[in-house]
């Protein structure tokens, strides 16, 4: 279900520099990423710029400057654009003149190539999706077990030791779906996907995730059912919000950013949790059941899910 321009990384020959590295590189690598992580403020869910020189034909420098996402520091003295919450200063300009080179690197499905299950790379394309510029960015899918020098050099930048999803818009470079997320908000601003009542709706979903992986990945049989048990009352959570507003998504007629984010995980229940734990969402949790066929029934969802053989795929591990 990938969408347009999607590309394996092995078609994909070039981010910020176009060498290939050699097999001497590990010992470069290692440097740039102990030099990466010491930058200040090094961490996920932050912005930095970084421009990648090629000297002769391997990685020898890297420049890099950061700054916390959302603060006004960094200047980039070639493009004059300055960093502010992820916006630079040519955002009055039109959205067409905003579109840059834009890269969203996600993990990889079972056969390396296709569109794998992780849930935070499927909010961050459905946010793409449900802001209709997804024939604005490529798409690029990394093998987790056969990582791409470019892309740990990439991740290193940011402090990161090569996790999916990360985001390149020419020389912005962004890790943690979050971070993403926020300065998809800000450069493409309409369709506005913000939610009046976001806090409360964070609040009432945030234990769906955690609660139903703990389940999936319990070993010991007398924990169970008390696991479960605090699945359900995550669930119960969502419903009574679904119950007490008006919907039929989270917040309201339109799909938001909160729906974007719970949608893969609902997902990622409905498809393993029934496959081996014989979950289902109880039948009693109408409004959540409504929800749950409403947001994966949406145009946005449907074109930005993987199979649901991956996802399957991705929790057989645990039941080996």
């Amino acid at each position: 279900m990938f969408a347009a321009r999607q590309h394996s990384h092995r078609c994909y020959n070039s981010i910020s520099c176009s060498s290939r590295s050699s097999s001497s590189n590990s010992s470069q690598i290692s440097s740039f990423i102990v030099t990466a992580s010491s930058l200040t403020g090094a961490k996920y869910g932050r912005v930095h710029r970084c421009e990648v020189r090629k000297l002769s034909s391997q990685l020898d420098t890297v420049y890099a400057t950061s700054s916390r996402y959302g603060s006004s520091t960094g200047t980039n003295k070639r493009s004059g654009w300055t960093l502010f919450g992820g916006v630079t200063d040519q955002a009055s300009r039109r959205r067409s003149e905003l579109v840059a080179d834009m890269k969203l690197y996600v993990k990889a499905g079972r056969d390396g190539k296709s569109q794998g299950d992780c849930p935070f790379c499927h909010y961050v394309h459905m946010v793409i999706a449900e802001k209709k510029v997804i024939g604005e960015v490529e798409f690029v899918t990394i093998d987790l077990k056969n990582k791409p020098e470019d892309f740990l050099v990439l991740s290193a930048s940011v402090g990161g030791t090569g996790t999916t999803p990360l985001f390149v818009d020419g020389e912005m470079v962004i890790t943690d779906s979050s971070a993403i997320v926020k300065y998809l908000q800000e450069k493409f601003p309409e369709p506005d996907l913000t939610c009046r009542t976001a806090d409360a709706v964070a609040e009432a979903t945030k234990d769906v995730f955690p609660t139903f992986a703990a389940v999936m990945k319990n070993k010991e049989a007398e924990k169970h059912a008390e696991l479960e048990q605090a699945l359900v009352k995550a669930l119960e959570a969502v419903d009574g919000w679904l119950t007490s507003h008006p919907g039929p998504y989270l917040c309201g007629e339109k799909i938001t950013i909160q729906d974007c984010s719970l949608a893969p995980k609902l997902f990622h229940l409905v498809v393993a949790g029934k496959r081996f734990r014989s979950f289902e969402i109880p039948l009693r949790l109408e409004a959540l059941r409504r929800y749950s066929t409403a947001v994966m029934s949406s145009p946005a969802f449907v074109s930005s899910a993987c199979a649901e053989k991956e996802v399957i795929y991705g929790w057989s591990k645990f039941f080996r």
